[in-house]
């Protein structure tokens, strides 16, 4: 995409260890990309990953804030594209 993709290869560059969130074809581009993991929204539920990321970026914007907050580390920080 025009935004996740570049995040993806940016957070790389950073150092960070990074996962993208799509489904079907787009996850082999986001694998491409750098993404060190990829989560099928179709097949698994993002919610259940409570507690489990520094940032996300929420590119989509299919979830609110609200819904995102709960996957977040104590000192996590969430942005909308």
């Amino acid at each position: 995409g025009n935004v996740g993709s570049p995040a993806v290869q940016i957070a790389k560059a950073l150092g960070a260890h990074g996962t993208g969130v799509d489904a079907g074809p787009r996850l082999a581009a986001l694998r491409a990309v750098g993404a060190d993991e990829v989560v099928d929204y179709t097949a698994e539920d993002v919610i259940a990953r409570v507690g489990h990321y520094d940032v996300i970026l929420d590119v989509a914007s299919t979830l609110t804030f609200s819904q995102c907050r709960p996957l977040l580390g104590d000192a996590g920080r969430y942005g909308k594209v």
